[in-house]
């Protein structure tokens, strides 16, 4: 009433409560009346806006508990993230723990193959020479005598391969020429004096890593990925051709072994390491896991298969 009389209008939005004692809520107008310069008294107009008003406070009501859902829906998700990524940080501390555990069987290995290669050559080889020796001269001692003659022969070839297999043996444990000569002449080395060996037609290639050096721990693991390659390869793929690239792209390493055997199925063999060939393939993806690389195989049943190995350059 002051502000209409001050103002000429007044207006407001209330609830009011009516004769009945229900409650109604109105936006009112109030204006003054005056005869001349005399207040009379007021009129003010009013608009029933009940249903407005439950409606926008049932809207708010509405909008504060979806606001609430929203908060805890939030608050949900913050921490299903957060122990998202404390699974996460988790299993990469198990992950490096597996890969730096792995790192010291695969070097104990190495320390173990280097000795028996040294055993099978110095003490083994020695033994195998002097038996060769001795059977040399039983074969002279028998000349004349025909059947003795040849089953002393048959020793001599006997020792003869054995021999060899034991070189071979030593050799494949531990390779001089990786030593000596690096990657590339000891991988080139290996696929011919393999392809000899077990009489498969092999085709070695290199491309960009002739007077290159790599880390040595590197070079050994893509060495041995190649043997345990070319060894799955001779026992479950019947192949007539195998293939071995070795090449340099930007600062990776790349190396391809293809062969022209019966083939897997991949999925299969990555999923399961039941067979020989399963065993094999985890044992080469964790050495390409070690040397910071990558492997992928691509095979299918009849169609041969292919072993790609990517690992970056390190000094």
């Amino acid at each position: 009433m002051r502000t209409a009389r001050l103002k000429g209008k007044a207006s407001d939005e209330r609830w009011h409560i009516r004769k009945d004692g229900s409650r109604f809520f109105t936006n009112g107008v109030m204006m003054p009346l005056r005869v001349g310069n005399v207040l009379t008294g007021f009129a003010k107009i009013t608009t029933d806006l009940t249903e407005k008003q439950r409606r926008a406070e049932e809207l708010q009501r509405a909008h504060d508990q979806l606001e609430l859902r929203v908060k805890e829906r939030t608050r949900e998700l913050a921490e299903s993230n957060l122990a998202l990524v404390q699974e996460m940080e988790v299993r990469e501390i198990a992950e490096r723990q597996r890969i730096d555990l792995l790192g010291r069987l695969v070097t104990g290995q190495e320390v173990e193959r280097r000795r028996i290669a040294r055993d099978l050559h110095d003490q083994l080889g020695q033994r195998l020479t002097a038996l060769r020796l001795k059977i040399a001269s039983l074969k002279e001692i028998s000349a004349g005598h025909e059947e003795i003659a040849l089953r002393v022969g048959r020793l001599q070839e006997l020792g003869e391969r054995l021999d060899a297999e034991v070189s071979f043996l030593a050799w494949e444990l531990r390779p001089t020429a990786l030593d000596d000569l690096g990657l590339v002449d000891a991988v080139g080395a290996f696929v011919n004096e393999w392809s000899r060996h077990y009489e498969i037609p092999a085709e070695f290639h290199s491309a960009g890593l002739t007077k290159a050096r790599l880390n040595h721990d590197t070079e050994t693991h893509l060495y041995r990925i190649t043997q345990e390659a070319l060894n799955n390869i001779l026992k479950h793929a019947n192949a007539t051709l195998v293939t071995v690239m070795l090449e340099k792209r930007d600062r990776d390493v790349i190396l391809i072994i293809e062969d022209n055997g019966h083939g897997f199925n991949s999925n299969a063999a990555r999923a399961s390491a039941e067979s020989g060939m399963g065993l094999g393939l985890i044992g080469m993806r964790e050495r390409a896991i070690l040397a910071g690389g990558e492997l992928e195989v691509e095979s299918s049943p009849g169609k041969g298969a292919t072993i790609y190995i990517r690992v970056p350059i390190t000094n």
